[in-house]
């Protein structure tokens, strides 16, 4: 994710590019040399709004789960788009 010039923040953070490597991922551990393929993924706005519903957070504070991932990720896109980034 990274601002070009002009609006683009819906564009980058619905249009990731994917790779998909063979094997089981591990975390701290580097992928295999090279993805089985490549790809860019586009979710549509009803798409993100759908996805936005499946969210769920378990533990004894539910609620807070969601609220600190929503801190997160509105704190990601300040840092990558905000001023004087």
């Amino acid at each position: 994710m990274g601002d070009d010039p002009g609006p683009d923040l819906w564009a980058d953070t619905t249009t990731p590019a994917v790779e998909i490597h063979r094997g089981r991922y591990e975390p701290n551990e580097e992928p295999g040399p090279v993805p089985l393929c490549t790809g860019v993924v586009r979710v549509g706005r009803l798409d993100f709004v759908r996805q936005l519903t499946t969210m769920r957070a378990t533990g004894a504070a539910p609620l807070n789960g969601l609220i600190r991932f929503g801190r997160f990720f509105a704190g990601e896109l300040w840092d990558a788009y905000g001023p004087g980034r």
